[in-house]
């Protein structure tokens, strides 16, 4: 992919070639400057023709940005929705232990036990509250893009 320097350099490089006609071509170039029948510096058509060769290339290139751009946003888009999906996943896992860390807690012979079961079930619940709290934001994220 050429960068915006290298542009820069051959426009540089085109807009002396006008200025000088064949002259800063090769020996080719300036042996069949009579047969092509013109000095080779440019005209007001050839400048109008360029200008209008220009504006056409900058219409295709602001195009080709702004797929390049929706792109971006589609893919960045769906890694939220990964993200998303992959986050209900683990908060179903979550969910489902907490739901047997309670039959631990209800079984438990000892106070002992279920103090650290009750503890492992608060930690859970906290990390599905973390967990909802993202969806939030990436479902506020992807409805703005």
């Amino acid at each position: 992919m050429i960068n915006v320097g290298d542009f820069r350099m051959i426009i540089d490089k085109a807009l002396a070639w006008m200025k000088n006609g064949w002259e800063g071509f090769n020996t080719i170039t300036q042996l069949i400057s009579p047969i092509l029948g013109s000095s080779g510096i440019m005209t007001r058509e050839d400048r109008e023709e360029c200008w209008a060769e220009w504006k056409e290339a900058q219409t295709l290139l602001r195009l080709r940005r702004d797929e390049f751009y929706a792109a971006m946003r589609a893919a960045r888009t769906g890694r939220w929705r990964d993200w998303l999906e992959q986050n209900e996943d683990l908060i179903e896992m979550l969910r489902a232990e907490i739901d047997e860390c309670e039959d631990l807690e209800r079984n438990a012979r000892t106070e002992e036990f279920a103090e650290r079961i009750r503890d492992r079930i608060e930690a859970k619940t906290q990390k599905i509250a973390g967990l909802e709290e993202r969806n939030e934001e990436l479902e506020r994220k992807i409805a703005e893009s």
